[in-house]
């Protein structure tokens, strides 16, 4: 089997390209490196200012451009020709060979209008094929989560904010919400992170487990495929993807009746994740992510053997403390059993001097009587 050649895939906002200075470091840095490389760029800076000049107006929504008719028409302008000859122009004359396409060409990438929630955003499309191979699974998983957001949009009061937490999906979440959640320092509730997978993949498997009664192999199987599906329509995050492949080897453990290690589970799929791509590295999802799960792993070794050490020692002196008690209540008891016994004496001493003194009597009448009679 012929071994695949590494792909460089670069992703650049509109802001970079609107800086010329920027793109040329950008341009400059893209032509050393090796191998075969796509540049996926944007320009929506530029395609606003375009507009601007010809006299059309443009719609933000929550930060989101409204893709009208006239609009469509000034960014496949801007997108596909300005920036785009541009930047390969740049290429070309630092020594790359490259070409310049938009996802009409050749049928590269083929989309459908996204439905309509609270916002009718116009011609602004979900991918359905890259490359004419249909991923058709993810397009089902796609479609899963419009039908799930269509009843939280008509019942719940905060569908943006469910939506978000429970499907990541921040199309219909209000700016100034998500701004308030911003100040308060808890914006990371509205995204599909590692403690959301946990909750929902331990949930799911102990349920499978004692609930349903599945054995450890048919529970796993199932729990680990709910999560990666999950994972995969919830956008694929980087943090959900890696409490994923935690929770999968916490599954495999637990299948083979082996304990598990949350700092060495997080190093092997830290390791199957740089794999495949290395650039996870500057991801700052991926450092925090990375960060808390070793700082949860350190204080856990470093609190539980106090912990355990303090148990033993509160359990030791408890037993102390049952052992005196138990102690005195013994040495009470045989106080009261003492004191029962010297009432018992002194009862049996009066119960025997009044039968001395009965009998006296009695031998004392005998022999008057035989006195009498003689």
């Amino acid at each position: 089997m012929a071994n695949k050649e590494k792909l460089i895939l670069v992703k650049v906002g509109g802001k970079v390209v609107e800086n010329p200075e920027a793109l040329h470091r950008l341009i400059t840095d893209l032509s050393h490196l090796e191998g075969r490389k796509v540049l996926v760029h944007g320009g929506g800076v530029l395609a606003t200012k375009t507009a601007t000049a010809l006299g059309i107006e443009t719609t933000m929504v929550d930060g989101r451009r409204v893709t009208d008719d006239q609009t469509i028409d000034v960014v496949t302008m801007v997108y596909a020709g300005l920036v785009n000859k541009r930047i390969v122009c740049m290429l070309q004359s630092l020594g790359t060979n490259a070409i310049g396409l938009c996802g009409a060409d050749m049928n590269i990438i083929l989309s459908h209008k996204r439905p309509v929630k609270t916002v009718d955003y116009g011609w602004v499309g979900d991918v359905e094929r890259v490359e004419g191979k249909s991923d058709r699974f993810r397009v089902w998983l796609s479609r899963v989560r419009v039908e799930l957001g269509i009843p939280l949009s008509r019942y719940a009061d905060d569908d943006g904010v469910l939506s978000a937490m429970l499907l990541g999906d921040k199309t219909s979440l209000d700016s100034e919400i998500r701004s308030l959640y911003q100040k308060s320092g808890i914006a990371h509730v509205l995204a599909i992170s590692g403690l959301h997978i946990s909750l929902l993949g331990m949930a799911l498997y102990r349920l499978l487990r004692h609930r349903c009664g599945l054995t450890y192999l048919w529970a796993g199987i199932v729990a680990a495929s709910f999560l990666v599906a999950y994972t995969l329509m919830t956008g694929n995050a980087v943090s959900a993807r890696r409490a994923t492949g935690m929770l999968i080897v916490y599954l495999v453990a637990d299948l083979l009746g082996r304990s598990y290690d949350m700092l060495s589970a997080l190093g092997l799929i830290v390791i199957l994740l740089l794999w495949e791509n290395p650039f996870l590295v500057t991801n700052s999802g991926f450092q925090f992510s990375v960060a808390a799960v070793v700082g949860i792993g350190v204080g856990q070794c470093v609190l539980v053997p106090r912990v355990g050490s303090w148990k033993v020692v509160y359990g030791c002196r408890k037993k102390q403390d049952d052992v005196v008690r138990c102690d005195e209540a013994k040495c009470d008891v045989a106080k009261r059993d003492a004191a029962k016994c010297d009432v018992a004496k002194r009862d049996a001493a009066k119960c025997d001097a009044a039968k001395c003194d009965a009998e006296r009597i009695r031998m004392q009448n005998l022999v008057d009587w035989m006195k009498r009679r003689m």
